[in-house]
């Protein structure tokens, strides 16, 4: 069997060993086109993920970053130098504009949202996203809005970034728009401890894996695109769960792993 794949799921499926509570049925295409079918099993929801279904985002703000070669910041608890937009306090904020060559670092310990408005952010040393210690950040895509993050194929000591959008602790990935993230490192998106995937449609290209956890994965109704050269979606220690959503992974590794 050849080892790249591709992996069309459109219903309700999950893949990992995992503690089964729902038959779904999904579909497994080769890259040579063939196809074979079969039954997968999903598990309950994690604490984090029940918590994202059941709240809906305040996307509401007066923290405004306009990116470019000016940074501008409205609103409290950002500042901006040398390209670096570091977030201080916890809150809403919400950042739109052209970055050429920085990144977002969120230093607080405290509960972070960053909505994504039509932003295009590349790092050609590091990151375009990275929260150091947050509670659990945020990246929610505002609807009808397209937005890119583009990392660099090397990393420079300033931060222990595993991939292009990247938290010591909980992310959550949501929201209306589009997300389009190249990495060109490492990962696409990665934690250190677990990953929850809302809703949103996301392109993830990713040098390694296209969603990278230590703790659970769970994609509740994203339309997700991954095309990796490791694998599509891999927790190290826990289980990958998989709700609902449409997700198209083209790996030369695997389509999950966890």
């Amino acid at each position: 069997m050849s080892t790249n794949k591709k992996i069309i799921l459109a219903t309700v499926i999950a893949i990992a060993v995992i503690v089964a509570t729902i038959t779904a049925f999904f579909v497994f295409q080769k890259s040579n086109g063939s196809t074979s079918s079969g039954t997968a099993t999903s598990a309950e929801k994690s604490e984090l993920a029940e918590e994202i279904v059941s709240t809906t985002v305040d996307t509401d703000t007066s923290n405004v970053i306009t990116l470019g070669d000016s940074i501008e910041i409205s609103g409290s608890g950002a500042t901006a130098a040398g390209g670096v937009v570091t977030i201080s306090q916890g809150g809403t904020y919400e950042i739109t504009g052209t970055l050429s060559d920085g990144y977002i670092c969120v230093t607080t310990t405290d509960e972070v949202v960053l909505v994504l408005s039509g932003c295009s952010i590349t790092n050609s040393s590091g990151p375009c996203i990275y929260s150091d210690d947050a509670k659990t950040l945020t990246v929610y895509t505002k609807e009808s809005t397209e937005n890119t993050l583009t990392d660099g194929e090397s990393y420079d000591d300033d931060t222990d970034a595993k991939g292009a959008v990247f938290s010591n602790d909980d992310l959550v990935l949501d929201g209306e728009g589009t997300l389009t993230v190249n990495a060109n490192y490492k990962h696409a998106v990665a934690s250190d401890d677990e990953i929850v995937i809302n809703s949103g449609t996301y392109y993830l290209n990713a040098a390694f894996d296209g969603v990278h956890a230590n703790e659970t994965i769970t994609l509740i109704s994203p339309t997700l695109t991954i095309d990796a050269s490791g694998d599509g979606i891999q927790s190290d220690l826990a289980s990958v769960t998989i709700a609902g959503g449409t997700i198209d992974i083209t790996t030369a590794g695997g389509a999950s792993n966890a």
